[in-house]
């Protein structure tokens, strides 16, 4: 969301399963330009500022995030 934000709701019933911030600072993330993959339990996605982080599938919790290599992205 532009709120800076990902969220992950059940399919289902549509319940807010969890929400993770894209950043640390309040001022939004960016995390539509570029849509996530999903891969072996990892949710990859775009943070603002050009990072690639992997959040747990069912937490949301981040696993870890890189910058890339110029002209990577």
């Amino acid at each position: 969301s532009w709120a800076g934000h990902y969220f992950a709701f059940d399919q289902q019933t549509g319940k807010l399963n969890w929400r993770t911030k894209t950043q640390a600072h309040d001022f939004g993330g960016l995390p539509d330009s570029a849509a996530p993959s999903l891969h072996k339990g990892n949710l990859y996605v775009q943070k603002k500022g050009g990072l690639i982080a992997a959040l747990d599938r069912e937490t949301g919790k981040l696993q870890w995030e890189v910058i890339p290599r110029l002209g990577y992205l």
